[in-house]
């Protein structure tokens, strides 16, 4: 409610407890030129006391609040979060006391909000104005200042909403000289206008990402009637994956990668050509999504790159400066003297490579030389980028090697501390990660910021501002080009000065054992840099500790591939310290063995398996903990059997399973653990009703547990009950995989691979249920990279959401398109394993009642012939459910073609396993009594065929299909047919 007897000393105080936090105006915390308008004593005194405002005051706050809201012109405490903050408080206050919306002009962090300050000040400039010499706030004075106001910048508003809106954040600001790029940045916006997308490529530190944020500032000042862009979409690519990057700037909140990428994807579709994305600094150019993305979506794309790619794209190489600007570039930074041919000389030393005549401006500057010194140095120390020819290195730094070469020579004309040169040392391990004070005081033994800010000032860094909240934070970045100069200049050198880091590192490595994979990624992205440069040069126990901490990060995290040369890396360096027998090696043996599993390598897996158990009995076999690592050991043998020859993991997992409920308990999660794997060989012994009581029982007794093993625990406890009831009772299943999902997800990550798998499942039954079975096949499509990334082209659980992908199309009626998914998954199961495994046999049924869908059951019976071939030799106790859905696959190719005796052998052997076996009401009833209706009708016994259509309908109803259904209604209509033909039986 507004007041309509405000004193004036009352709003003035609000004003100032609002915008700067106290009423008192201290010397340490601003920096105020030499002439200000007050005297600070008799302001603040002003201020304190409850009398009006004189003139004077009216002019200190004015110089006060024009200070506060221009950060960008001094230094001080007060910078562009309190600035942002302070205009908001003053908007916040002009309504609570005036009734006037003012939030056309509220400010957002990360945004230019200069022109939104100026009418902010000005407003507040007339509000006090109107309030000097008087007691109380003329509140309606003030409202109808206020309203006229904006009625006269009605037009100005207006074009400011006509401007493109920005989905996400803003980049960060551009380089503080950007110069000479005028021309390319018109051509790049010019494109762009004509809706032709572009990729722009060219060697590290040419101007890439600045030439893109002017083409962003550029096209955002551009009403949206003139440039047809509504919209614009800064995307910063990361973990070299197109979707992470997109949803981590569209989706920030959502869990699930799926559904945050395909949320993501449909909010770029509504803007069509009306979008302007921008993706900077792609290093993939074979990132599936990207590629699919910039191929069907209409939006207008600009991509940054140092590589050539995306060749649907117009391509522009960026090339270096014109000569010109690099001379207004390296003036912009040096303060001396100019000396105009000095200074064309160091510029052809330079080569005209942006990052380079930067840097060399400012060690000109800091050093304090005369350009005409400055070259004589650089000539003296053989600098000269031009001439240079070197051989290449690093393939991603081919282009830059000449650059690199040179760079290095910098350092005999840059004076530094001692204290410097380690933290720029140790930075350079780190190329192109930007990192925060809080990391670089752990990781750098940094205690303020005065070296990382000293090492910005000359160049060798470059801060960045970030706002978080109300407060101001930087972040530091070297450029990859600089730190591969700054390492080559300290090969020798360069490993001892970095110890402290990598102790440092691998402790935080060490405790992020409970955190999430997403936590983990931003971590190791500094450990992987650590290790590519260094892991020629570990030979302590220490660099076995940062490999074993990395190993496993990359373990938990799926990434299996890279897991493996890291522990063969971590192998020979115990080797060289301990001898191959050591004990710390059975802990890495068995570590490569789950890695190897999880690439489907069975046979290597179980190598190194017993490569661990043969040192770990070597050991003291009286201690606990060594029968407890065995006996981890003979579960994750029995995890390789379960996979074949199940009958073999039987002992493995009886003789864990006593062992560790002996020494750790029943509870434990260990143990359960080895009662679940109880449950998978139950399940394998098709005694489906004790492996559900078994993983039942787990769930219970960790069912309040909430601690990070347990969690997981009962993810997988899910998964695997809701894969037992997916073969039974498919409607039950859902729930539990949902359930698995969650805790996944939030434990883990979206991408992590046991999250996918379980999305994987979640598809697949909902393609058994027909539920948004194109949805399913979008979903499977966009899972389908994940399983490239994670386990390769050639394996089995690539094979299994490719499988998928052929279920979705079959569903669909796309038959060939099946057939072929199919196909690729059979290539891929025969290239792991040896002869026929009962995995054949489920494709080979699915190839078959493809081409039976299709009206080809003459293709369709050699294949179910084979599945029926494969299952008898498995299940010779004729006992198994994939068996009993093969005999009526093939009694389906029969009736069609008409062959009565075949059929009814297939059905009988069916019904024989089903009935003995299965509840009378299971879905998987459904196909054989259809089948049965069609032979009755085809031998002319209408009234028994209608009987078994009857009793299909039934059964679907039951099992959750209504009669509005396409399921059921294909079967109403055909008891419909059946009675008019007997109805006209009948009459005849």
């Amino acid at each position: 409610m507004i007041d309509s007897k405000l004193l004036v000393s009352d709003f003035i105080k609000a004003l100032l407890k609002r915008s700067i936090g106290k009423l008192v105006i201290e010397d340490t915390e601003w920096e105020f030129p030499t002439k200000a308008p007050f005297s600070r004593t008799y302001f603040n005194d002003r201020l304190k006391c409850n009398e009006p405002i004189n003139t004077k005051v009216h002019q200190g706050l004015i110089f006060l609040f024009a200070y506060l809201f221009s950060p960008e012109t001094h230094g001080g405490k007060y910078g562009e979060a309190e600035a942002v903050k302070a205009s908001n408080a003053v908007i916040k206050l002009f309504t609570e006391n005036f009734g006037i919306d003012l939030l056309l002009w509220k400010n957002e962090y990360a945004q230019d909000n200069s022109q939104k300050r100026e009418h902010i000040l000005h407003c507040l400039d007339n509000i006090l104005r109107i309030c000097v010499d008087q007691k109380y706030v003329n509140i309606e004075l003030c409202t109808i200042f206020l309203s006229n106001y904006l009625t006269d910048v009605a037009a100005e508003a207006e074009i400011i909403t006509t401007l493109p809106e920005m989905l996400g954040t803003a980049p960060y600001q551009q380089t503080d000289c950007f110069i000479g790029r005028d021309q390319i940045v018109d051509s790049v916006t010019h494109h762009l206008l004509q809706r032709t997308s572009c990729y722009l490529h060219g060697i590290g530190g040419i101007g890439k990402t600045e030439i893109a944020k002017g083409v962003y500032k550029k096209i955002k000042n551009i009403p949206k009637s003139k440039s047809e862009i509504t919209h614009i979409l800064w995307i910063d690519y990361i973990e070299n994956s197109f979707a992470v990057s997109l949803t981590k700037v569209l989706e920030p909140k959502e869990t699930n990668i799926d559904i945050a990428f395909n949320k993501a994807v449909n909010r770029i579709n509504q803007y069509s050509d009306r979008l302007l994305l921008i993706i900077d600094n792609v290093e993939e150019t074979q990132d599936a999504d990207l590629m699919s993305v910039s191929g069907y979506l209409n939006c207008r794309i600009l991509i940054t790159s140092r590589c050539e790619g995306y060749h649907q794209l117009k391509q522009i190489e960026i090339k270096p400066l014109e000569a010109r600007f690099c001379d207004d570039l390296f003036m912009y930074y040096y303060h001396g003297r100019e000396d105009v041919e000095s200074l064309h000389r160091i510029i052809e030393l330079a080569d005209r490579h942006t990052v380079t005549i930067e840097l060399l401006s400012k060690i000109a500057d800091t050093s304090e030389k005369t350009l005409s010194d400055f070259l004589q140095t650089l000539i003296d120390c053989g600098f000269n980028i031009s001439d240079e020819k070197v051989a290449v290195v690093h393939e991603k730094l081919q282009s830059e090697a000449r650059i690199i070469e040179q760079l290095k020579k910098l350092f005999r004309v840059y004076g530094f501390d001692v204290g410097e040169e380690n933290l720029l040392v140790q930075v350079s391990a780190i190329p192109n990660l930007p990192f925060v004070y809080d990391q670089a005081k752990r990781w750098f033994n940094q205690k303020n910021r005065s070296a990382l800010n000293a090492l910005s000032n000359k160049g060798w860094l470059k801060k960045e501002t970030m706002y978080h909240g109300t407060l101001n934070r930087y972040r530091y970045v070297m450029h990859s080009v600089i730190a591969a100069a700054v390492r080559a200049q300290y090969l020798e050198q360069l490993y001892d000065m970095c110890q402290s880091f990598i102790r440092e590192i691998t402790i935080d490595m060490q405790e992020s054992v409970n955190e999430n994979d997403n936590f983990k990624k931003n971590l190791i992205q500094f450990s992987w840099s650590l290790n590519d440069i260094f892991k020629n040069s570990f030979v302590n126990e220490t660099d076995c500790d940062f490999l074993w901490a990395l190993s496993e990060i990359y373990r938990d995290i799926g990434l299996y591939a890279r897991t493996i040369p890291i522990l063969d890396q971590l192998m020979e360096l115990y080797r060289k310290l301990y001898g191959d027998n050591c004990t710390p090696m059975g802990s890495v043996w068995n570590s490569k063995g789950m890695a190897e599993f999880q690439l489907s390598h069975f046979e290597k897996s179980l190598n190194c398996y017993l490569q661990s158990e043969k040192i770990l009995k070597n050991m003291d076999n009286n201690s606990k903990s060594v029968r407890i690592d065995l006996a981890r050991l003979k579960l994750n043998i029995a995890k390789i059997y379960l996979k074949g020859n199940h009958k073999e993991a039987e002992p493995y997992i009886n003789e864990a399973y006593d062992i560790l409920k002996t020494d750790l308990g029943a509870d434990h999660s260990d143990t359960l653990n080895a009662l679940m794997h109880k449950a998978e060989f139950q399940r394998k012994e098709e005694n489906l009703e004790e492996a559900e009581a078994i993983f039942l029982d787990v769930l219970k007794k960790i069912e309040r547990k909430k601690d990070r093993d347990s969690l997981l625990l009962k993810a997988s406890t899910v998964h695997a009950l809701g894969n037992l009831y997916s073969d039974t009772q498919p409607k039950k299943a859902m729930p539990y995989f949902e359930i698995a999902r969650d805790i996944f997800t939030t434990v883990l990550s979206p991408t992590n691979p046991d999250t996918i798998d379980v999305i994987n499942s979640i598809c697949s039954m909902k393609l058994f249920l027909r539920i948004d079975v194109e949805q399913a096949l979008q979903d499977l499509s966009r899972l389908l990279p994940m399983y490239f990334k994670i386990y390769g082209h050639n394996d089995p659980n690539t094979a299994v959401i490719t499988v998928n992908i052929g279920l979705a199309h079959y569903y669909l009626e796309q038959y060939d398109d099946a057939i072929d998914c199919y196909k690729e998954a059979l290539q891929i199961y025969h290239s792991v394993y040896d002869g026929d495994n009962v995995e054949f046999a489920y494709l080979y049924n699915n190839i078959g009642a493809a081409y039976s869908d299709s009206d080809r059951p003459k293709d369709a019976i050699p294949y179910h012939t084979k599945a029926i071939a494969i299952l008898e030799a498995a299940y010779p106790e004729q006992r198994n459910l994939d068996l009993a859905q093969s005999y009526s696959e093939l009694a389906d190719a029969y009736i069609q073609l008409g062959m009565v005796d075949e059929t009814q052998e297939q059905l009988n052997k069916c019904f024989a396993m089903y009935d003995d076996w299965i509840e009378e009401d299971s879905h998987h009833y459904v196909q054989p009594y259809s089948i049965l209706g069609n032979l009755y009708y085809l031998t002319g016994d209408l009234s028994n065929a209608e009987t078994m259509f009857l009793y299909v309908v039934n059964l679907l109803n039951k099992n959750g299909f209504s009669n509005d259904s396409p399921e059921v209604m294909q079967f109403l209509q055909r008891i419909e047919e059946i009675r008019k033909e007997m109805d006209g039986n009948n009459c005849d």
